[in-house]
């Protein structure tokens, strides 16, 4: 008051502080609108676990209509009791420095069901780097736990088919190489599986099917779908054997061929033995005056002569082959009057 009254003025410059706290605004808002538009349950803590505020994405997840339901309760309280323990470990490594990455946990929605959750956590730490706040980023799994775990049954009732078939079976990819194969096969080759799998189909077919013959043959079942043929293949031991081979293309992992294998080597020897006999009868029952045959008579009165001797051609003026799946040829050649008495005296 004195001089006749003065005003003394103190003025400080704001601008700084002024563009701070609308940098501060801004960053606020920019993360507000990040959590508000997160696909992902976001969930923001304070230090003892209590719940600041969730996601709207987070708040339909677990099944709850706004943050007032939520804000205040421990994060604990939103997964089942088995897991708490494992939970509240990771947070306190958290503090000491340690992180293990996310988490899988069993989660309990408002409503009391259960929800399979990957939860990740960060610290918010404020200017001086100390942690003031945690955030979880949690994201509902329940669906992809459900497709591996049927995924997983699929896979295994498949191995198990493909172990327990008797058949040899491969997976092979496009190049020719094998990505897969069963324990019969194996046996069959006298290979370990885990030497076939870094062997290819040329490695185990003979010449004519090795190198580029092979990669050749792979390229005309891709571009038909399928085939069905018989081949050799290679055992350790250097010896053939003769396959029966069915393979199919897939068009799964870059190209997949499925080919199951069956050795034929039982089935082979049978057939060269059944001949050498077949040769053998023939070769005696030529020796034998008139005619030597086996007659088959089938339920529906067809009837035929699987095996008969050179003496039908004689007797009956047809060839053995003429008749092996059908005798009609024969009883033509009889005699009307006679055809009865015959067809009697088979039947007794």
């Amino acid at each position: 008051p004195e001089e006749g009254g003065r005003f003394v003025a103190f003025q400080r410059d704001i601008t700084e502080r002024r563009r701070t706290e609308e940098a501060l605004r801004l960053s606020e808002e920019r993360y507000r609108s990040i959590l508000m538009a997160s696909p992902d349950n976001l969930t923001i803590t304070d230090l003892t676990g209590r719940v600041v505020m969730t996601s709207p994405a987070g708040l339909a997840t677990m099944g709850y209509g706004d943050n007032s339901a939520v804000a205040g309760r421990s994060i604990y309280e939103f997964i089942i009791e088995d897991d708490r323990a494992r939970a509240g470990e990771n947070i306190g490594l958290m503090f000491q420095g340690i992180r293990r990455g996310p988490e899988a946990y069993r989660g309990v929605r408002a409503d009391g069901t259960r929800i399979d959750l990957e939860v990740n956590a960060e610290f918010i730490r404020g200017a001086d780097g100390e942690p003031r706040q945690l955030v979880f980023i949690c994201r509902d799994i329940t669906e992809r736990k459900q497709a591996q775990a049927t995924l997983l049954e699929s896979e295994t009732r498949h191995r198990t088919i493909l172990q327990t078939a008797l058949d040899g079976v491969w997976v092979v990819d496009r190049a020719g190489r094998l990505v897969d194969v069963n324990d019969a096969y194996s046996r069959m080759s006298g290979y370990s599986a885990e030497e076939l799998l870094t062997m290819g189909v040329a490695d185990l077919s003979v010449p004519d099917e090795a190198g580029d013959a092979a990669l050749r043959h792979i390229q005309r079942i891709i571009d038909k779908g399928a085939e069905r043929f018989e081949t050799l293949h290679r055992r350790k031991d250097g010896t053939h054997f003769p396959v029966e081979a069915s393979v199919r293309y897939l068009p799964i992992e870059g190209g997949r061929l499925v080919a199951f294998l069956r050795d034929m080597t039982a089935q082979k020897e049978a057939v060269a033995t059944l001949q050498k006999t077949y040769d053998m009868m023939t070769r005696l029952t030529a020796q034998v005056p008139g005619v030597v045959y086996k007659y088959l008579l089938y339920p529906d009165g067809r009837s035929c002569f699987p095996f008969s001797s050179s003496g039908m051609r004689d007797i009956y003026e047809v060839e053995p082959s003429e008749v092996r799946e059908d005798a009609t040829p024969v009883f033509g050649r009889l005699h009307p009057d006679d055809r009865e008495s015959v067809t009697a005296l088979i039947f007794d």
